[in-house]
């Protein structure tokens, strides 16, 4: 087996010892993306954080994008075949996570929305942006041209006298929105996000751990208190 896909061996070994021999039997079907593979591509591992966190380098963002969707791809399969029908799902941000910042689905975004597509195929999946509630009709409209179709019922959208404010208001929004989601659907599988406060825990946001991770990065991370959900985050 490649170093690369060494050290992710490693990282989901140290997820939960619970689903050790759950993980080592899936293994094989987990690495199938590894045509990623190349001198331009690595991972490392975040040390500043407590628990497995890797930091994904590329040449371009849009091999990243593509690396985050075909690997939460292939994690939200796995997932499917493994939780009982009707429990799990799956949160997506919208700017710069499915869009960018001309409204496009260019430059690698088109991997998450083929992500976002197919989840959707599998598990209840929500759309979680911090646009204000009184751009909802324009939002769906935007979202069925690009053909990224959603029930407005599972499109959370900021409050629109929150709207301005700073991002404290936005993060306790996001993290009370995912406690809602999990809770009705026994947890929630993966949480795909540009910004940190798009797919961490609350307290990671709000404490020093979270301080060295930049906008442009792009990570994905095995927070054992968010119960089971990988997090997926998309170059800023």
């Amino acid at each position: 087996m490649c170093s690369y896909c060494q050290k992710l061996v490693r990282l989901i070994l140290l997820f939960s010892v619970s689903l050790h021999h759950y993980f080592l039997n899936l293994l094989p079907s987990l690495f199938s993306f590894c045509f990623l593979q190349t001198n331009e591509m690595k991972l490392t591992r975040d040390c500043k954080v407590i628990f497995p966190a890797y930091h994904v380098h590329a040449k371009t963002k849009r091999d990243k994008r593509q690396f985050i969707g075909e690997l939460g791809l292939r994690w939200i399969r796995l997932q499917r075949q493994r939780l009982r029908p009707g429990t799990g799902t799956v949160m997506f941000d919208i700017d710069d996570t499915l869009i960018d910042n001309t409204e496009k689905v260019t430059d690698g975004f088109e991997f998450m929305v083929k992500t976002f597509v197919e989840a959707s195929k599998l598990f209840v999946v929500y759309l979680v942006t911090a646009r204000p509630e009184d751009t909802r009709t324009e939002v769906i409209n935007l979202l069925y041209k690009l053909e990224i179709h959603i029930p407005p019922d599972r499109l959370f959208m900021l409050p629109t006298e929150l709207y301005s404010r700073d991002t404290t208001y936005v993060e306790k929004f996001k993290w009370n929105v995912f406690l809602k989601i999990s809770a009705a659907h026994c947890g929630v599988v993966a949480r795909f996000g540009d910004q940190v406060w798009d797919i961490a825990h609350i307290d990671f946001i709000e404490g020093e751990e979270s301080e060295h991770i930049d906008h442009k990065d792009c990570y994905f991370f095995m927070d054992y208190t968010l119960g089971g959900t990988i997090s997926f985050k998309t170059p800023g």
